[in-house]
């Protein structure tokens, strides 16, 4: 049976991996907190979203002429989720915004190059998360925290 090496020799046996593994642990604990950090130091996007007399139609939205969308905010281009967050989307999508006295509307196109590749699932209750969707978040605080 081979000898059992003493403590001393095992730390130094195994010191430049544990370094090694400390330095990486370190930079990717660095990497983690410094990332939010560079986000926040970007400027936020926002929007005016203009009173409108009517509410949109569908139609006025086929084409996406600006003369027949009139005066809804228009937002484009979008960033994804996943699966690369934060690039612009690999579809074009646009939404538009706008309200009335009594309510808030939201146009979104989503197009897909392949349309009649298009399924939904039939899924259990709240596990819907597998196709693709839309969110909107509205801030009614104002606080930019609780949408």
């Amino acid at each position: 049976m081979p000898a059992r090496p003493n403590r001393a020799s095992v730390d130094v046996m195994f010191a430049p991996a544990t370094r090694r593994l400390i330095a990486l642990g370190s930079a990717a604990l660095l990497l983690v907190f410094a990332r939010p950090a560079v986000t926040a130091a970007q400027p936020r996007a926002t929007v005016s979203v203009p009173r409108i007399e009517a509410p949109p139609a569908f139609e006025d939205f086929l084409d996406m002429d600006p003369e027949r969308t009139g005066p809804m905010a228009r937002l484009a281009p979008f960033l994804q989720l996943e699966p690369d967050e934060g690039r612009e989307g690999t579809e074009l999508t646009m939404a538009w915004l706008g309200y009335t006295d009594t309510h808030l509307y939201v146009v979104v196109y989503a197009f897909d190059r392949n349309p009649g590749n298009i399924r939904a699932r039939l899924t259990g209750r709240d596990q819907i998360y597998d196709d693709d969707r839309v969110f909107v978040w509205l801030d009614t605080m104002g606080d930019r925290r609780n949408a």
